[in-house]
């Protein structure tokens, strides 16, 4: 059903809606939605899942650990750039930009991958101003997915628990 949504999604209005199909905003609208507050119904991942469990099979622990792994070498990555947008350096910034861009791309991290190759692309047109508001959304972007990934190892954390105490009996 998921390419299902994909193929509506990419006829309706490209990728913005493509970015909405999947539950991530467009980065137009992304900073309003950081000020407000989400409301409390239940949202789609910001990854897609049908790829995760065709990459590391169906183990939501794994597969928390291989997207936990993606945050934390993201959130140095997104420091590196802001250390070099902050010299004007936006070649070092795009390289870091550009791995961003190819490790969300192989993970299928849509919302995150949109980003970072608009943050390359306007490094190649020396937009640091474009590259300074892409940096902030990729920063909210991670935290999103930071989340997500949270969540997604929760039902597997109270999977063993359940399973230790049965054993436990």
């Amino acid at each position: 059903h998921a390419s299902a949504r994909l193929a509506t999604a990419d006829s309706q209005g490209g990728l913005p809606a493509l970015l909405q199909a999947f539950g991530a905003p467009a980065p137009a609208i992304l900073a309003e939605r950081v000020a407000t507050p989400a409301p409390t119904e239940r949202r789609a991942p910001p990854f897609q899942q049908a790829r995760l469990d065709a990459m590391f099979g169906e183990d939501r622990q794994v597969q928390g650990e291989i997207l936990a792994l993606f945050v934390a070498e993201t959130r140095d990555r997104l420091a590196g750039i802001a250390h070099a947008l902050r010299y004007a350096r936006t070649a070092s910034a795009r390289v870091l930009e550009q791995e961003i861009f190819d490790s969300s791309t192989a993970l299928g991290l849509v919302q995150l991958r949109h980003l970072s190759g608009a943050a390359v692309h306007a490094s190649f047109n020396n937009d640091i101003e474009a590259q300074r508001r892409l940096h902030a959304d990729l920063l909210v972007a991670l935290e999103v997915l930071s989340s997500a990934v949270t969540q997604l190892q929760q039902p597997q954390l109270y999977e063993d628990r359940r399973r230790d105490t049965e054993s436990q009996r």
